[in-house]
């Protein structure tokens, strides 16, 4: 099964294209009171507790590789686990790195994250930092090896990425899809997405009246503003909508907070069923 069949068959089976996204951050691990053992203990724990409470709701996965690198080599061992037991059990796993480069770096990057040679992930954020020549790049690592990508052109941070804040770069951003889209073929593979948040409605209807079929990975969710009317303008069509939605702060809301792993699980879980019933409801 390839990747857009695993997509459509989770569409097909839920209802939906939910994402858990799982950032731990050293504070959530050093502040939550029942998570027992060392520190590198108490990052497996959370992320485990995270995809025990929502892999019964969810397929889809995304990790932010800057948190698992911040815990050095053990993060980064904790997180080609992760992945591949992910993986075993049909879930589609996204890596935000959001690297961008010269080239012959991206292409050391790609190397790294869409093989499987060290690592097994299903797509990667990318930065448009990258250039035409890096994106051609990877649209051949994802064709040859059944990946996917989503170019970060637009933040659901409205308050500290300059990709939002400063009018020009997102308006060069948006000149550079187009171009991208009218220029060359990158785009004709509709695993070549973007980052298109939910809360920032306008950069996101003009990201998919240019990527028309091409799938969309949406941020932005619940606490940072998106909500249904924002959502609905990222659905190619309600029954093949072509938009992944991410939550990660959403998910642990309230939890880490709580007073037992028990209570903490049941918080994520309704947490979690509260996230796919918004995305069932809007595109009815």
């Amino acid at each position: 099964m390839n990747l857009t069949e695993k997509y459509s068959k989770s569409f097909a089976d839920r209802g939906h294209l939910c994402c858990v996204g799982i950032d731990p951050r050293a504070e959530d691990l050093i502040n939550c009171q029942f998570f027992g053992g060392s520190f590198d203990e108490s990052l497996g724990q959370f992320c485990d507790l995270i995809i025990s409470s929502t892999e019964d709701e969810v397929d889809i996965f995304k990790f932010n590789l800057a948190f698992f690198l911040a815990m050095g080599p053990d993060g980064m061992g904790l997180l080609s686990s992760l992945t591949r037991k992910l993986k075993a059990n049909n879930k589609i796993v996204i890596l935000d790195a959001k690297f961008g480069d010269i080239s012959s770096t991206v292409e050391a990057y790609a190397e790294a994250f869409l093989t499987e040679k060290h690592y097994s992930f299903d797509s990667v954020t990318i930065s448009p930092l990258s250039g035409e020549e890096g994106m051609k790049l990877c649209a051949d690592y994802i064709e040859k090896n059944d990946k996917g990508l989503f170019v970060w052109f637009s933040s659901s941070d409205n308050n500290d990425s300059m990709v939002n804040e400063e009018k020009i770069i997102w308006e060069s951003n948006l000149e550079f899809m187009k171009k991208l889209k009218a220029d060359t073929s990158i785009f004709s593979n509709e695993l070549f997405g973007a980052v298109s948040p939910i809360n920032t409605s306008r950069n996101s209807a003009q990201i998919r009246e240019t990527l028309k079929k091409n799938f969309l990975l949406s941020p932005g969710f619940g606490a940072q503003g998106g909500g249904f009317d924002d959502f609905k303008k990222l659905i190619y069509m309600n029954d093949d909508p072509r938009v992944v939605v991410n939550s990660s702060r959403g998910i642990i809301k309230g939890a880490l907070s709580s007073q037992s792993l028990k209570e903490a699980q049941a918080s994520i879980q309704e947490n979690c069923i509260k996230f796919t019933d918004f995305y069932v409801k809007a595109l009815k």
